[in-house]
This record gives C-alpha cells, structure tokens and sequence, in this order.
C-alpha cells in the first residue's frame, strides 16, 4: 500500500510539472562561421572541342597598291594559305577605287608567289600565273566578284586539280588590273603568263 502511495504521488509530480511548463524562449544568436574546408582534388580535364572554322581574312591585313602606266592597277596581298577545299577570297581595297562599270571593263591577271628549295638548299621564288599551275602540281583558276549593295567586290581562287592534297603556302598573291579598252587599242607585246613581262610592260614596281 505505503509502494504504491509513493508511486503514484511520483508520477502526480511528473504530470505537475509537465503541466507547470512555460512558452518557448526566443531563438539565440547565430554562432560564429566555422573554419573553411580543404580544398577538393582538381578534376579531370575535359576533351579538346572541335575544331573551328577558318575566319575570313582581316580586315587590318596590309594590301598594297601600285599605278602603273596608262591606268593600269597592281593589287598586292600578303602571304595567304589555300587550305585546298575552299576558295581563297580577296576583297579588292577601298583605296583601289574599283568601280562596278571599271570591274566589267577590266581584264584582271592573277599570280601567286611560291618560295621553292632547291636539292642543293637554295630557296627559289618565283610567280606563278592563275590560272596555272603550282610546284607541286596543283592547279588552280579564279573568278571575280565585281559586288553589290551588300557585298564588296572581291576575287575568288579556286583549286581545280589535287596533286598534293592540304594547304598550300602563298608567299603573296599579286592581281594585275588591265583596262580593256588598253589591249583592244594598243599593240602590246605582253606575255601575261610570265609577271615579270606584265612587271615591265606596264611599268610596275616590285
């Protein structure tokens, strides 16, 4: 009797104080951060992406021009590699002043410079004529482009035959603007398939 007396005045005391709990006090400040982790082992290296296509050709390149006599022009662009695939584009300069009604009236000669080595380790430049055929075989032709309202006049060259598959190196590309009106009139003896004849013909500077 006196055992369970004593048990349940224990848990009368129990449930007294459960009922005798106050409200939830207000939440404490925030602690101070914690210190900063190691650093986490560097990850593996991503594949190479793919390989971008060529952009066109900037326009801050250097290209020269020359007066010849009797209005002849002598366009003269920098070094340039055909990649063997796409057409090799040349805008005509601003300082050319080439007009559409000049373009059309024009005949336009073409040359690429290649430098060679000889067995004995000479190296060797020569011009080559468009449409012609390079050191290596490869043959190559041109058009032009003489523009619109949207695009600037232009001259395009084109690999026709694959000797050698890839690029290939042009030391420099020169075109020879001719008047037509000068050949139909004049008698001139040009070889145009040899530049230097052009080069004296016309008297350009090299």
């Amino acid at each position: 009797m006196r055992l369970t007396l004593t048990f349940l005045s224990a848990l009368f005391l129990v449930v007294a104080f459960a009922a005798c709990r106050g409200p939830e006090g207000p939440q404490g400040t925030v602690g101070p951060q914690g210190p900063v982790g190691p650093t986490g082992t560097t990850g593996a290296t991503g594949s190479t992406g793919a390989t971008g296509q060529s952009g066109a050709p900037s326009s801050t390149t250097v290209v020269t021009l020359v007066q010849g006599t009797a209005n002849v022009l002598q366009i003269t662009y920098p070094a340039r590699t055909h990649n063997g695939t796409n057409d090799l584009a040349l805008s005509f300069p601003a300082s050319s002043s080439l007009t559409f009604d000049q373009i059309e009236k024009s005949l336009f000669y073409v040359y690429v410079k290649i430098t060679t080595t000889t067995a004995d380790n000479f190296k060797l430049a020569y011009w080559y004529p468009v449409p012609g055929q390079t050191p290596v075989a490869n043959f190559y032709s041109y058009y032009i482009f003489p523009g619109n309202s949207g695009l600037s006049a232009g001259l395009f060259i084109r690999r026709t035959t694959n000797f050698r598959l890839g690029p290939e190196d042009f030391d420099a590309v020169r075109v020879v603007v001719v008047p037509a009106s000068l050949l139909i009139n004049g008698r001139l003896a040009v070889n145009f398939q040899d530049y230097e004849s052009v080069r004296q013909a016309f008297r350009l500077v090299d």
